[in-house]
């Protein structure tokens, strides 16, 4: 995903802002850059909290071997191995789950079904608190680019603390997916970004049932675009530029008091 920010409406704006405080035309472009990523990464889907925990414990309890039904329990103390199987009711519970002592005699198909799970589940196995880390991983993308563009840009994204710390889902550094450079093109300044989050450029699976467009990097930042853009006409028709005190509350990295 590449869009290239020399959009006529955004750059008019910047150039306005540009004259109408008397600031640099950099300062006043990074600042509102900055200002577009912060509203990306409100608008870009987070689990909620607490939620990401909850699929790690699911995950490191479930597991489907490719020949047999779901077993949904797998436990180990010292030599002792237990199988859960959901098919079958249990001697010992009114669950309908029937449990399987590893020590027993059991048939070889079904201890390769125990050797399998086991496999499964330790190659899967998460803390939950590992896997809730990674909650606002696609948001952080926007953060990245923010980072790349310098400190001035880092400060007006405003990324909340879980997000610019996010990992992946089994805890690892992510790859850096968001980046952004200024460009000299002649007499022209361009600030390019890119946003390569897999998330983001695919979209949202099939199964998603939250708002899809939250997952959809190019329509998040058109739609950041069009909020900034309106909201700098709506104040100059309504005479915010020409109260000192409001047009410093509404735009503190440009004009002060």
């Amino acid at each position: 995903m590449k869009i290239d920010l020399e959009m006529k409406g955004f750059s008019r704006m910047v150039e306005s802002l540009s004259k109408l405080s008397g600031r640099d035309y950099e300062d006043v472009l990074l600042d509102q850059v900055g200002q577009l990523l912060r509203v990306c990464i409100q608008k870009t889907y987070r689990a909620e909290k607490g939620s990401l925990a909850k699929v790690a414990s699911v995950q490191n309890h479930n597991a489907r071997p490719k020949d047999g039904p779901k077993l949904t329990g797998y436990k180990r103390s010292g030599s002792k191995e237990w199988l859960v199987d959901p098919g079958k009711k249990s001697l010992f519970s009114k669950r309908q789950v029937a449990i399987y002592k590893a020590s027993m005699r059991m048939p070889d198909a079904q201890w390769a079904k125990v050797l399998q799970l086991r496999a499964i589940l330790e190659a899967r196995h998460v803390e939950p608190n590992v896997a809730e880390g990674s909650r606002g991983l696609s948001a952080q993308s926007w953060y990245q680019i923010a980072q790349e563009l310098g400190s001035l840009c880092e400060e007006r994204a405003k990324a909340p603390g879980y997000i610019k710390k996010a990992k992946s889902f089994m805890g690892k550094q992510p790859s850096r997916v968001g980046r952004g450079r200024k460009l000299n093109e002649g007499s022209s300044l361009v600030i390019e970004i890119r946003n390569s989050s897999s998330r983001l450029v695919k979209g949202p699976s099939p199964g998603f049932k939250g708002d899809k467009s939250a997952l959809m990097g190019r329509k998040i930042l058109a739609w950041a675009m069009r909020i900034r853009v309106s909201a700098f006409i709506r104040e100059l028709r309504a005479g915010v530029f020409e109260d000192l005190e409001v047009r410093a509350k509404r735009y503190p990295g440009i004009f002060t008091k």
